[in-house]
Parts: C-alpha cells; sequence; structure tokens
C-alpha cells in the first residue's frame, strides 16, 4: 500500500496540472517553442484529430506530425464531459506522469539496494517520495504535461523500459524501449544501456552514501601502510568481479543485445501495425501493406534485392504515416528555433549539403553509445542517464520536457553526486539560460529589436551547458570507480 505522502504528492501534482489548465496557462505555453514543438506539440496533435474527424488524412501537408496513437488518445479523451476542452487530455497527461513517478521511485529503491549491506539498504541520498515530488513538480516537467505535449508519454515509457530492465524482464524492456522510439525516435539510443541493466542489473556505486569524496583513496600512514573500510573493500571486491565477469561473457551481452533488439523490432511492427487499424480508413498512409508489396515474396536474388532497395524511398515517401512523422527528425525539414543546436545551422545551409550534414548531426546522438558502453561495462543506470543527455543536447527537436527526465534520471547515480565540483555553478547556469532565452525571443519577435543571432547565442550556451554537465558525469563517474578500487585519483 502506498504511504499517505505519496497520495497526497500524486494528488497534488494532478490538481496542480489541472489548475493551470484552467487559468489559462497551458493556452500560453503550447506557444512556447522552449515547450512545444511540432514534433510534440498539443496544436500538432489536435490538428491531426481534426482532420480525421472530416474525413481527410491528418498526414496531408505538414501541419500535423504526430503519431497516428497520440491523435486516437486525443480523439478518446475529448468525447469526455468537461468544462476545458483540453481538460480530458491533461487529465490523462497527468496520469501518465503519475506513473511515471512511482517507476521513478521504485527505480530509485532499485538503484539504492542493489548490493548493499542490509544495514543501508533502506538508506539512498534522496529518499524516493521527495525524488517522485521533484519529478512532479519540477517547472520543466510540469510545463511539458500542462502544455498537452506528448512528452510525458515518452518519458514515462523510457522510465518503464529502466525500470524493467533492472528487474532483469527482457519482453517488457523491448516492448517499453519500442513504445518511447515510436512516441520519441531517439529512445531506441537506448539499446546497449538496457542491455548492461538487463545484464548487470543497477550499478554497483549506487548502493551506498557513506562514500564521500576522497574516502576510498589510498592514503598511508607513517608506518606506510593503506588504509581501507570493510565496507569500501567490499564495494571494489564486487566491482572488479563484476568487471572480470563481463569480460568473460562479451558473446553473452551480444546476443543479449540482439534478442532484446530483435524483440524491440518485433514491438514495435506491433506499433504499426496498431497504428494502421487506426487509419484503417486512410489505407494510402497504412505503412505495412505498403511495405509488404515492396518486398518481393520469391525474388530473392542481388538483382531483385537492388530493385526493391532502389524503389523503397520512394514507395514510402509517396505514403505511409511514418515516413511524414519520423522524416521531421531525420531530416530537420522544420525549421522552427527551437532549444536545439541544429536549426539556425540548417537555416543557413545550401539545400544539397543539407541531407549529408542531416546524417553527421544525427550520428552524433548515436557516437558515443559503444565507446561509453566499453569503458563502463557493468553501470547501466550511468550509460543511460549518458545517452539522455546527449539525446536532449543533440536531438532535432528537443524540448523542457527532455531535459526534466534527464535531471531526474541523474539522481539516481547516488554517490557519484558527491563528486560534483560546479554543481552551483551548473545549476545557476541553467536558471540564468532559462531567463535569457525568453528575453532573448522577446527581443527578436515581440520588440524586433534583435535578431536570431540573439536567440540561438542562448542555445549555444545551453548545449556548452550540457557538454559541461557531461563532462561532469564522466569525471564523477572515474572518481567513484577508483575511490571503490582504492586508486589515487
Amino acid at each position: 500500500m502506498p504511504s499517505s505522502s505519496t497520495v497526497i504528492i500524486c494528488l497534488s501534482s494532478v490538481f496542480l496540472r489541472l489548475t493551470l489548465l484552467s487559468i489559462g496557462v497551458s493556452e500560453y505555453l503550447t506557444t512556447r517553442i522552449e515547450v512545444t514543438t511540432l514534433s510534440n506539440g498539443l496544436p500538432s496533435i489536435k490538428e491531426g484529430a481534426h482532420f480525421v474527424n472530416n474525413n481527410v488524412s491528418p498526414y496531408d501537408g505538414s501541419s500535423s506530425r504526430a503519431t497516428p496513437i497520440s491523435i486516437q488518445l486525443y480523439q478518446l479523451t475529448s468525447v469526455w464531459p468537461a468544462v476545458h476542452q483540453d481538460a480530458p487530455h491533461c487529465l490523462l497527461l497527468a496520469i501518465i506522469d503519475v506513473l511515471a513517478a512511482v517507476l521513478l521511485r521504485n527505480l530509485s529503491k532499485l538503484a539504492c539496494t542493489r548490493g548493499a549491506p542490509p544495514t543501508e539498504q533502506s538508506k539512498a541520498v534522496v529518499s524516493p517520495d521527495l525524488l517522485m515530488a521533484m519529478y512532479l513538480f519540477n517547472p520543466l516537467s510540469l510545463m511539458s504535461s500542462a502544455a498537452g505535449t506528448s512528452t510525458p508519454l515518452e518519458n514515462c515509457c523510457i522510465l518503464l523500459a529502466l525500470h524493467a530492465a533492472c528487474k532483469g524482464y527482457l519482453v517488457m524492456t523491448a516492448v517499453s524501449l519500442a513504445a518511447a522510439t515510436y512516441f520519441g525516435l531517439y529512445p531506441i539510443l537506448l539499446l546497449v544501456p538496457l542491455t548492461v541493466l538487463i545484464k548487470c542489473g543497477p550499478d554497483q556505486t549506487s548502493a551506498t552514501q557513506k562514500l564521500k569524496p576522497g574516502a576510498g583513496v589510498k592514503v598511508r600512514s607513517e608506518g606506510g601502510a593503506i588504509q581501507s573500510s570493510r565496507l569500501q573493500r567490499e564495494l571494489a571486491a564486487d566491482l572488479q568481479s563484476s568487471s572480470a565477469r563481463n569480460r568473460r561473457s562479451s558473446t553473452s551481452v551480444v546476443f543479449l543485445a540482439l534478442l532484446l533488439c530483435l524483440a524491440t523490432i518485433i514491438s514495435f511492427l506491433a506499433l504499426l501495425a496498431l497504428s494502421d487499424l487506426i487509419l484503417q480508413d486512410f489505407p494510402s498512409e497504412q505503412c505495412l501493406p505498403m511495405l509488404m508489396r515492396q518486398i518481393p515474396a520469391l525474388n530473392l536474388n542481388l538483382s531483385g534485392l537492388m530493385h526493391t532497395c532502389s524503389t523503397l524511398p520512394s514507395a514510402v515517401q509517396s505514403s505511409c504515416w511514418a515516413f511524414s512523422v519520423y522524416r521531421l527528425p531525420l531530416l530537420f525539414e522544420d525549421l522552427t528555433p527551437n532549444l536545439g543546436q541544429w536549426w539556425y545551422f540548417f537555416a543557413q545551409m545550401f539545400p544539397d549539403q543539407r541531407l549529408f550534414f542531416a546524417f553527421v548531426a544525427n550520428a552524433l546522438c548515436a557516437l558515443f553509445v559503444v565507446p561509453s558502453a566499453i569503458r563502463f561495462p557493468s553501470r547501466g543506470l550511468l550509460l543511460a542517464t549518458l545517452q539522455i543527455g546527449i539525446s536532449c543536447m543533440l536531438r532535432a527537436y528537443p524540448s523542457v520536457g527532455d531535459l526534466g527526465l534527464y535531471l531526474s534520471v541523474l539522481i539516481l547515480l547516488g554517490p557519484q553526486l558527491q563528486f560534483f565540483k560546479i554543481g552551483l555553478f551548473l545549476a545557476n547556469s541553467l536558471l540564468l539560460l532559462s531567463v535569457l532565452g525568453p528575453a532573448m525571443w522577446h527581443q527578436w519577435i515581440d520588440a524586433e529589436s534583435a535578431n536570431s543571432n540573439f536567440y540561438y547565442s542562448i542555445t549555444l550556451l545551453l548545449g556548452a551547458w550540457h557538454v559541461v554537465f557531461l563532462v561532469q558525469i564522466l569525471t564523477s563517474a572515474l572518481k567513484v570507480e577508483a575511490a571503490l578500487t582504492s586508486k589515487v585519483i
């Protein structure tokens, strides 16, 4: 049974989100580029639902880039009786946010009990209820949910995948990862971290909070002996034995990754089939029938495969809702200013060079997956946090909801946070950027006393903030690892 404090936190968060809707804050947030983008925004979802209600394909034109399931959820909630038209949809997103917070709470308990002594299993850097409140009342997550975006759906699926991976449930992890990829595309890059989580469980360094900066460093006394606590020796042995097991079972890790990848593909195909069922009134927009028509049944020779590969892109481009939805982040078609690093870059680029640099920009998101997994082969939560942060920085159309998830998952790293040297500077700089961003937007769009360079300078500073933050996480991870193995750092 949940405690009374947990129930109060959940009900208060739902009430707060509905209050923001009733006083008109949600309508204002739907116009903010920091919160709403073309790929996740409520206007895009409502536009698609309006098209469907008028027997028009929601993907005719470029005004709607929402997934069919997002449109269907809005249609199902719009028939509920309510004072405000969007109140049922926002209520659904508030419940999804509560579910995500509960998953984060349980994930915190798993991360802080794995490998810890019995006397330390109930302790954590942040209590689970406080962590849940920090997620639900975080202004970044709060704005994303109150604005009616689809980001809470993606965040909930990511947390469900992390929770299932920590439990070792491969099928549930694959289904959750496929759902997160369906809504946001970039979560597919969590495949390797989730594989590590399934095999190794949560990080050993999240087991206790008694580790202090410098506590595990080798200290020579007057007699030259090296002093080390019993707890540090146990954790060091656990870390070293886990690393040795990972080196011996690299083949099993690859097999597990392939198995998880296959299960994710099957789950994603099931979501495609469900989307095609939703779009049954628009056969030209269905994906699976188009793919089946393009795959020759018996022509498997080389010439047949080359012909299929050459005709598939044009066929997909002429139909299929997936191309309309996922080409937006892959090809950077919408150049509306946002929190990302790429909108200004592609706006100044010649059209014939855009495809190449779109490939480079998307490849950067996946560039650090394998190297970080090689360096930290048994720290799945750390790998997941790093990849969420990299995707938040380099994805095509980021929003404040992505950053809210990033900061919440970061707390799961436990004692590693104690090694942050410039935490106050990072917090103050993020607060300053959150003020300067809207100010520069106002000067550019409303007051017309500035140009796009002013706003883009803030997005560049936000990218620099992400880089410094990621460097701090990696540095702290190396210090924790050195402290547990009693190395001089």
